[in-house]
């Protein structure tokens, strides 16, 4: 599949699952063609951040790395377990690259902390997928430092929990309310509607499932957010955590398919990022509302059918059919893997999650490029 144009450049400021902490999901995003350096000396209003499992300590890490040419933040993780691969082993850089966009910003002569605060002052917004803390705890402890108003953009049941169940006075201080100084500017999302986040970048929100909560007798609302570069309408898919539509029994997944499959075809879309949890496991084993390789998969397959229906104008044909033709819609598709789960065994899971993952796509000839995410890295996308 040719690729758009490099339009967004993705920082993993965090991108584990957990259970270790200060290394959970927060990503900050901007366009390719602005840099860092242009961005704190001309104060330019363009930086989203997405998520905020962590915040300014990664950044400040990340800082140090650049500026002392090591991977000391994108090696944390790995050095847990014996058998971790290199990090370029876990990059599929046939299509994706690495950038280093934090290089100059040395010439500025401040220190990391900062450089971190004035970036984070910077942030248009934070797209928040879901209340859970692995998703929010950076945004709770950095927020008293911020000194103008912060937008907080998601879905109605997510910032309803952040304000009555974490900004409420109890867990921490109301940060929305003029009493504090009014730092937080809640903006809820509608589904399926664009909402402009800056003059850079729009977004068009979807409800997912992340799991089923027996006391309320429903499922768990999270976020996927189709980001779009407002120039040129490249676009990038980024889910929070999500469970198959085979696990949740509904069709949220396959609505955003359905929606995004004409993007792909015209190459306005060759990056999704989303996660995978842990292997596979055993039928009697829980997944709380993640996703394994086989689910992975199992959704990839219906979005390759989806693509192939849209530009062949069919539908109904078995899975030989599909696995057999010739242009493979989703051939060369960047997949960026996250929110992979710790483990307590020697063994890395992140080594075995993308062997299973690679496995199942060669063995459904999808032709997707898989990498998997590790904090402290950026990509050009």
């Amino acid at each position: 599949m040719p690729l758009n144009s490099k339009s967004f450049e993705l920082t993993i400021l965090g991108c584990s699952g957990g259970p270790i902490c200060g290394k959970t999901c927060s990503f900050l995003l901007k366009p390719t063609n602005i840099t860092y350096f242009d961005i704190l000396s001309k104060k330019l209003n363009c930086i989203i951040a997405i998520d905020a499992g962590t915040g300014l300590s990664s950044l400040i890490d990340i800082l140090n790395d650049s500026f002392n040419n090591t991977f000391t933040t994108s090696n944390y993780l790995l050095n847990l377990y014996n058998d971790s691969l290199h990090i370029s082993e876990y990059l599929n850089d046939s299509n994706l690259s690495i950038s280093y966009p934090f290089k100059d910003l040395h010439k500025l002569n401040k220190s990391v902390l900062q450089l971190s605060g004035d970036l984070f002052e910077l942030l248009s917004g934070y797209l928040i997928t879901h209340s859970h803390l692995d998703h929010i705890s950076g945004l709770v402890i950095n927020s008293t430092f911020f000194k103008n108003e912060k937008l907080i953009f998601g879905l109605h049941k997510t910032l309803d929990i952040l304000s009555n169940s974490i900004f409420n006075n109890l867990v921490w201080p109301n940060l929305s309310s003029i009493d504090c100084g009014l730092k937080l500017i809640y903006k809820t999302l509608n589904p399926y509607h664009l909402t402009k986040l800056n003059d850079y970048f729009s977004v068009i929100s979807y409800q997912v499932s992340h799991g089923y909560i027996p006391n309320l007798n429903s499922n768990y609302e999270s976020t996927a957010f189709l980001i779009i570069n407002n120039s040129n309408n490249s676009k990038l898919l980024i889910f929070g955590d999500v469970e198959s539509d085979l696990s949740s029994l509904q069709n949220l997944n396959c609505q955003i398919w359905d929606t995004v499959s004409i993007d792909i075809l015209s190459n306005l879309l060759n990056t999704i990022i989303i996660e995978c949890s842990s292997i596979d496991k055993l039928p009697n084993q829980p997944l709380f509302g993640h996703m394994t390789p086989t689910n992975l998969i199992t959704e990839f397959i219906y979005l390759r059918k989806k693509c192939i229906d849209d530009k062949l104008g069919i539908s109904d044909k078995d899975e030989s059919f599909y696995k057999s033709y010739t242009q493979q819609p989703l051939l060369g598709l960047n997949v960026i893997i996250i929110h992979i789960k710790e483990t307590f065994e020697l063994n890395d899971p992140r080594k075995l999650v993308l062997n299973e993952l690679n496995k199942l796509n060669d063995l459904h000839n999808l032709g997707i490029c898989f990498t998997i995410g590790l904090p402290g890295l950026s990509y050009l996308l």
